[in-house]
This record gives structure tokens, C-alpha cells and sequence, in this order.
């Protein structure tokens, strides 16, 4: 993520929406904020469908008497194959429950190993035929979403423009909703991650800017900020512009440590690279109060400190 060969960010899909941080040797501040990002849109906690199931699964034990309790607590154990057959089994003897139940079927057969194209498509019928059901309900959204997974990391080849339809349908029939605001992120990611010509992404960039007032949610808004930033420094797009979207990133809060540093480092040299040095040194301190003398990069910014211009210096 963060350019100059601070880290790479490995995802792995297989279990959760993780984000493993592996350090490099540190050449210099310099290219920090400007170099080519080595950046995969990934990363972004936005709630993969394990994220789903868990979430469901805490709901569900802390006090719900649905007959579907059971299964999703087998799904949030990885007990994919046993939460199929209790979805199917409450599904026979329970249709008022039909809805849930084949979203819970539909996460199971994601989960199932080894993974198939055959259980890839059954989940993606399961997911469609909730989505187009008559009257909409929480289930529709979460449908959709799912829908907008599947095309994105469970289809052969990746389908990127099918996953940019579900997520608009979501942010724009329901932004207010959780669903909603995660798709407006996953939408950026999408659309940005697709490889197009350079114009293309350019007037991508512009439109996603004109969605920002959208993001009602703090968690949405600081990862949304991030796609963004990270793409104005790998496509061009201005270090003004990169320094605005890590700026309103950090405001949203940023909590993962590691994370928090480098979005405080980048903030720190694109300021100063941009004359705004009592910003810059602000942004240097508070890395290095985040980041302790065990991060490699906290030398190279008590170099940078110590050579300061003197008139910016408190």
C-alpha cells in the first residue's frame, strides 16, 4: 500500500478480509509519498461474506430464537458442510424462513472445500433468486452485496463491471444502509482496480469524488478516502488530491497501528513535499508517538527532524 517500499499487503481470501503487513528495507522519506504504491485494493475491511456469518452468528447468540441460530453458528465455526445441510433442513420444515436460508446456504457452499465451480454457481443462483424476490427486505440487500462478492472474487475470470452493477444498485436504492455504504466502497474499489485506459480511470476518479457526500458512515468514509488517495498516487491524479482524501482518511480514524503510521508518514511527506512544513512536522511527531523506535521508518524521521528549517521549528 504505502509507496517507497514501506510494506506490501497480502490478502487472503480463504479465511477473512485480512491484511498482513510485511515490512521491506526503507530506501528514503522521499519516495514515500509519490512513488508508485504498491497497493492491492483488497486490504479494505469491508466485510467479506465470512464477515457476513460471523456478524449474523453473534446476532443470532445474543439472544434471537430463530431456528436458524444453530446453522449459523456451524458456518461461523467453518463448519460449512454441516451448516448447509441445518440451513436445508430448517428450509424444508420452515418456509417462512426460505429467504435466510438460502443466504445461509449460499455462504456454506463459498465456504465448502474443495472449492467447485458447480458450488460457485448454486451460491450465486441462491444469491440471485433472494435478490429479485417480491417485497424487498434486509435480505434483498444482503443478496446483492453478496452478489457483488461473488462476481469479484469468486467468478473465472474476475467479473469487475458485473460487481460495479450490484454495489451501484445498493448505494444508490439504499445508501443510508450498511449494505449500501460498504458497496459504495467495494464500488470504488472496482472501478479503480479494473485495468482500463488511463482516461478512463481519470473520469472514474471524478465521478467517485461526486459520491463523497454519500458516505454517511465513518468506517466507509475512512477506507473510501483511502481507495482514492492511493489511486491519485498511482494514476497521476495530483499530490494535492492524494494529500486530501489520506487527510480526511486519518479524521475517520484509522485504528489498525501500522496502518495508522504510514497514512500519518504519507500525510507527513506529501505535506512537506507541498510546503506546508508546520503540517509536515506535526504529521512526523505524530508518527513517531504511533509508531515507537521499533518501526524501521522512525530513524529516517528523526533525520529528517533534526535537519529541519530552523524557522519551523517550535
Amino acid at each position: 500500500m504505502p509507496p517507497g517500499g514501506i510494506s506490501c499487503i497480502a490478502f487472503n481470501a480463504g479465511r477473512a478480509n485480512k491484511a498482513v503487513e510485511c515490512r521491506r528495507p526503507v530506501a528514503s522519506l522521499d519516495r514515500m509519498a509519490t512513488a508508485p504504491a504498491q497497493f492491492s485494493y483488497r486490504w479494505i475491511p469491508a466485510v467479506l461474506l465470512i464477515g457476513a456469518v460471523l456478524a449474523r452468528a453473534a446476532t443470532v447468540e445474543a439472544g434471537s430464537t430463530s431456528t436458524t441460530a444453530a446453522a449459523w453458528r456451524e458456518l461461523a465455526a467453518g463448519n460449512s458442510r454441516e451448516a448447509r445441510a441445518s440451513f436445508l433442513k430448517v428450509r424444508a420444515s420452515q418456509p417462512t424462513a426460505i429467504r435466510e436460508t438460502q443466504i445461509g446456504e449460499a455462504v456454506a457452499l463459498l465456504n465448502l472445500q474443495p472449492v467447485t465451480a458447480t458450488n460457485r454457481e448454486a451460491a450465486r443462483r441462491l444469491c440471485a433468486e433472494v435478490a429479485t424476490a417480491n417485497p424487498e427486505d434486509a435480505w434483498t440487500l444482503k443478496a446483492r452485496y453478496f452478489l457483488g462478492r461473488i462476481s469479484e472474487l469468486h467468478t473465472t475470470p474476475t467479473d469487475l463491471a458485473g460487481a460495479a452493477t450490484h454495489y451501484e444498485w445498493l448505494f444508490t436504492q439504499h445508501p443510508a444502509s450498511e449494505w449500501g455504504q460498504l458497496a459504495l466502497v467495494k464500488f470504488a474499489i472496482v472501478q479503480l482496480q479494473e485495468p482500463v485506459a488511463p482516461d478512463e480511470t481519470h473520469r472514474r476518479y471524478h465521478r467517485l469524488v461526486t459520491l463523497e457526500p454519500k458516505l454517511a458512515e465513518a468506517s466507509a468514509r475512512r477506507d473510501f478516502h483511502l481507495v482514492l488517495g492511493a489511486t491519485c498516487l498511482q494514476h497521476d491524479l495530483g499530490l494535492e488530491e492524494a494529500l486530501r482524501h489520506l487527510l480526511a482518511a486519518e479524521a475517520a480514524g484509522v485504528r489498525q497501528p501500522i496502518r495508522a503510521a504510514t497514512v500519518l508518514i504519507q500525510i507527513a511527506e506529501l505535506s512537506r513535499k507541498l510546503g506546508r512544513l508546520v503540517q509536515a512536522r506535526t504529521y512526523y511527531e505524530r508518527f513517531l508517538a504511533v509508531a515507537g523506535d521499533g518501526d524501521t521508518r522512525s530513524f529516517l524521521v528523526r533525520e529528517r527532524l533534526a535537519a529541519w528549517p530552523v524557522e519551523v521549528k517550535p
